[in-house]
């Protein structure tokens, strides 16, 4: 295993269990690197929308507590009348729906695929708090699964294994 000093250390295969490997194995493949690119793009949307905004609350707190007209706004208004936070929320939903369905299929993305991911994964006008935090917990969800899909890719780009699941 890899030793605190980052140096190979010779160790009974009992006390090896759950350490990094010397071995390093096959190289990573080009579906790793691949699924680890969908990864970072599905986690920066998410960084964006969960991220401490104004007075704690996050960017989808902000323009999910807002009162219904405003949600409304953010949902069907045309850009140009959109609030800053409205279009960040939108352009990161955009975003992650693009890293998962691309992964998924490679294909393009037609409008009303947007439109379901919006609806099944992030805040909605009408949506409780209750169903905000269960959209954020399958968010978490999908993005352990990309992670998880970069495999080695992950462990080459960050330096480090790959931390458990913390999603659903």
């Amino acid at each position: 295993v890899i030793g605190p000093d980052g140096f190979p250390v010779w160790v009974n295969q009992s006390d090896a269990l759950g350490q990094r490997s010397i071995v390093t194995g096959k190289a990573v493949t080009g579906a790793e690197r691949q699924a680890l690119a969908f990864y970072n793009r599905a986690k920066g949307a998410l960084e964006t929308v969960e991220a401490p905004e104004r007075e704690g609350q996050s960017l989808e707190q902000v323009v999910g507590n807002a009162p219904v007209g405003r949600q409304a706004q953010a949902k069907y208004a045309p850009n140009i009348l959109q609030t800053p936070e409205q279009k960040r929320y939108r352009q990161a939903q955009r975003a992650f729906t693009e890293a998962r369905l691309r992964k998924e299929s490679g294909a393009a993305i037609p409008t009303h695929e947007y439109t379901s991911d919006a609806q099944t994964y992030f805040a909605q006008p009408g949506d409780d708090p209750a169903l905000i935090e269960q959209k954020r917990l399958q968010r978490r969800t999908v993005l352990d699964g990309l992670r998880f899909a970069s495999g080695r890719a992950y462990d080459e780009f960050y330096g480090a294994p790959q931390p458990e699941p913390t999603g659903a």
